[in-house]
């Protein structure tokens, strides 16, 4: 009955590809919204400019990351996705795969930037020679 039918909700699984052919409908319909950051255009003190950029939210893909309870992963191209966005994708999904009585959780994650400062306990960088000339010395 009622149980055995939110167990199966439970356990619902969701292919990869229907879900990414159900977010590119979704999303021809409703876009996500671009955030809004202001940033230094040119120049220094007195002829330095300020300007406000659009960042637009560039989707991956998404897929299903575990079943019990059904957890979805989002990638994109950042991570800072509004809350009213995110409750818009879940109650989508709800909706869509037929997973409402259920909690459904989504992560928003985006790739790593090889570019990026890391802190390493290896050998790169200044703090990692003096590393490695204290022990050769």
């Amino acid at each position: 009955p009622v149980v055995q039918r939110t167990f199966d909700k439970w356990n619902r699984r969701v292919s990869t590809g229907k879900l990414n052919r159900w977010y590119e409908r979704l999303s021809r319909h409703n876009p996500p919204p671009a955030a809004r950051k202001t940033v230094v255009v040119r120049g220094a003190g007195r002829d330095r400019a300020k300007a406000t950029k659009s960042l637009v939210l560039k989707v991956k893909y998404l897929t299903q990351i575990n079943v019990r309870p059904p957890t979805f992963a989002l990638f994109a191209n950042r991570t800072d996705v509004p809350e009213s966005y995110r409750r818009f994708l879940v109650n989508s999904l709800r909706a869509e795969f037929g997973l409402d009585g259920v909690p459904v959780r989504l992560l928003v994650r985006a790739p790593k930037n090889p570019y990026s400062q890391r802190k390493s306990g290896g050998l790169a960088g200044a703090a990692g020679r003096r590393r490695l000339l204290g022990h050769l010395l």
